[in-house]
């Protein structure tokens, strides 16, 4: 059984240079923020649009509690590519979260203020905004948590 791998949004990253204003620019925009600010990530040099790809552990074929590097293992052999961090901040300043969505997981092993075992997310309960970094539950990811991955463009010939 083949997983199809639709668009479901593309985001522009590279439009933020600097976190120090990080709090001014996310005002009017998240509701609620667990993130702190010794809690660092990459931003991209340069202006790049990102096709995201949403999708469930299940369409990864898991089918029971996985950790966040399996789960990305199995997104790139199914040809995605792991996602920045910055995508999280892209999908709330962008205006690209969904009211009343379940939590999206940001599919990135990047280390998020130099923490390993810290990933972004991103979710629209109650009518609040919400933009998180979470440390990796020990139990693992379900199989219906949704996920975000950067489905790579095809390249033009010339």
């Amino acid at each position: 059984m083949k997983t199809k791998l639709m668009i479901w949004t593309t985001v522009r990253i590279g439009t933020i240079k600097s976190l120090e204003n990080v709090d001014d620019l996310l005002d009017g925009f998240v509701s609620i923020r667990t993130w702190f600010k010794d809690q660092t990530i990459g931003l991209a040099q340069s202006e790049l649009e990102l096709d995201l790809v949403k999708i469930k552990g299940g369409d990864l074929f898991m089918t029971d509690r996985y950790s966040r590097r399996e789960i990305c293992t199995m997104a790139l052999t199914l040809g995605l590519e792991l996602c920045p961090a910055e995508v999280a901040l892209a999908l709330v300043t962008q205006d690209k979260i969904p009211s009343r969505s379940t939590e999206i997981n940001i599919g990135s092993e990047e280390s998020v203020g130099g923490r390993s075992d810290v990933f972004m997310s991103v979710n629209s309960r109650l009518g609040a905004i919400c933009l998180n970094s979470y440390v990796d539950p020990s139990e693992g990811f379900d199989d219906y948590s949704d996920w975000v991955f950067v489905k790579p463009r095809k390249q033009e010939r010339q």
